[in-house]
């Protein structure tokens, strides 16, 4: 979700954005079928299942295929859901579904910027990273190798890395 809270502080106040790092988001408005989907999700955590929800979907859509089996990734992952409960999933899921399209904003972003993801990336695929990176004047896209939907906890020494490389431009 910090892509598309970035995509709204640069609409809203981008003389205060010096940098921007875009990593594993979703330029795009939330299609017809994921709206749908979102309400099941909701319904689901709402009835006590949000645990099973963020199991099923944790491995096979989120991580790449050689962080599936890492238990203490897996299980650091889920004591965040759990922490955070049903009705911020709630919350952050009607966010999601009712964000802003936010290609046309693309165009206007004029600072250094960083476009990263992981290369299996399902939730947010590296097409939507590519589009970005050639939309925006002045960005440079990474794609992580062995890495899924969560690239600051699947490969936390390059995330670092290329985010100490975008602070250093002017």
């Amino acid at each position: 979700m910090g892509g598309i809270l970035a995509f709204e502080i640069w609409r809203q106040a981008p003389e205060r954005v010096t940098h921007l790092a875009l990593l594993d988001t979703n330029p795009h408005a939330e299609s017809a079928d994921r709206q749908s989907m979102r309400l099941d999700q909701i319904a689901a955590a709402a009835s006590g299942r949000l645990r099973e929800l963020a199991t099923e979907s944790l491995k096979p859509i989120y991580l790449a295929a050689a962080h599936r089996d890492d238990d203490s990734l897996l299980s650091t992952i889920l004591d965040m859901v759990m922490d955070l409960g049903p009705d911020v999933f709630r919350s952050q899921s009607l966010a999601l579904r009712s964000r802003k399209d936010s290609v046309p904003t693309l165009r206007t972003i004029t600072c250094p910027t960083l476009v990263m993801c992981g290369d299996e990336d399902r939730i947010c695929p590296p097409a939507y990273h590519e589009l970005m990176a050639a939309e925006i004047p002045n960005a440079e896209l990474k794609v992580i190798e062995n890495c899924g939907h969560l690239s600051s906890m699947e490969q936390p020494e390059v995330v670092t890395h290329e985010l100490k490389k975008l602070l250093e431009k002017i």
